[in-house]
């Protein structure tokens, strides 16, 4: 792949397209979809409609829309002398080194996988239909060994999510949205349920807190709350990255932190409701929000939809944590992307 002679063309700019930038001396163009600047890292950013059969090999460099890039990009080839291949591939085809190239939130898979297997396998057993067992498997074997055969059937389905036909809350739930980003699921949570008993909408990081604020500025009863929710209540940092701002002892900015069990009071408070979703996804600290969180999940039983998928331990520790709390319970796991991020599981109490 370093054969100066040849030359090679990315498809996307992010952590993975810089690694190849800084490896290979034979790059000599960036294709994105919807080009916004003309140069980065030296080299010319082109739309993808442009390439020509100047370049040899085309690398595509997606993280998130594996499928829908390689499709894109076979469209513009077609019948061109380019060779296509992912960055996850050359990986998988030992290419690349390996260890230079893992790929973000998937460190160590393997190692995790062969320690723990049991416990992977006893979350597989849990599962409550062939969708769940389905998606877990795949996603295992595609973690394991990056081969993208294993996610060819997945697809971007983010604005779907959290919302699925094994969830039945009544017509007037109250929903718990921790690490609520931009507001987006508490906004689609108040279409669906439009006569909902109310929100507690959290995210601790400023922009985000804002950003939050004002697109859930017309809704009612909704307290929107800028603070941590972690398994104990005091001060802590929070490092800024958009939507994967994660709490970070060593952060730049310094948040109050709460729990679920001592921030919210529905007897105190008076909330009538049919049902609750609590909904979480704090960038891998979803287990101490679990901890701080337990004495109202037994006692409430709410749905529960948790993302376990930023970092290999979660994708069994994060279930097996949830069937512990409430044991009388379905399983079920939900992927909504094209790629091993935004997989979410789900635990629906027998009681409901």
């Amino acid at each position: 792949m370093n054969n100066e002679s040849s030359k090679i063309g990315i498809f996307g700019i992010n952590v993975y397209s810089e690694r190849l930038i800084k490896e290979f001396k034979n790059i000599s163009k960036i294709f994105v979809s919807d080009p916004k600047d003309k140069i980065f890292k030296g080299i010319n950013v082109e739309s993808i409609e442009n390439i020509e059969e100047e370049i040899d090999l085309l690398i595509v460099c997606s993280g998130g829309r594996i499928n829908t890039s390689i499709k894109l990009c076979k469209k513009y080839i077609k019948n061109k002398n380019i060779l296509l291949k992912h960055y996850f591939e050359l990986i998988n085809q030992k290419l690349i080194d390996t260890e230079d190239h893992s790929i973000v939130m998937n460190e160590n898979f393997l190692i995790e996988y062969k320690k723990e297997f049991e416990n992977f396998d006893k979350v597989y057993d849990y599962l409550a239909d062939k969708k769940s067992k389905f998606l877990y498997k795949k996603l295992i074997e595609f973690r394991n060994n990056l081969d993208i055969k294993c996610i060819k059937d997945l697809d971007h389905l983010e604005d779907k999510q959290y919302f699925e036909e094994f969830i039945n809350l009544g017509k007037h739930p109250l929903f718990i949205d921790i690490g609520a980003f931009d507001g987006y699921t508490s906004l689609e949570f108040s279409k669906k349920y439009k006569n909902y008993s109310h929100i507690y909408s959290f995210e601790p990081e400023p922009i985000n807190f804002i950003l939050t604020k004002k697109n859930l500025s017309t809704l009612e009863r909704i307290d929107i709350i800028q603070k941590i929710v972690s398994n104990k209540k005091g001060k802590g940092n929070l490092s800024h990255s958009g939507s994967n701002s994660k709490v970070d002892l060593l952060g730049e900015r310094e948040i109050e932190v709460t729990t679920i069990d001592k921030e919210i009071d529905l007897i105190k408070n008076k909330k009538n409701f049919t049902g609750i979703l609590l909904k979480c996804d704090t960038e891998g600290f979803e287990k101490s929000v679990l901890e701080g969180a337990s004495d109202f999940i037994k006692k409430y039983k709410p749905i529960l939809a948790i993302s376990c998928y930023h970092n290999p331990r979660q994708m069994w520790e994060i279930p097996l944590i949830l069937k512990s709390m409430i044991p009388s319970s379905k399983m079920y796991i939900r992927h909504y992307t094209e790629s091993i991020y935004e997989t979410v599981c789900f635990l629906i109490p027998d009681s409901i």
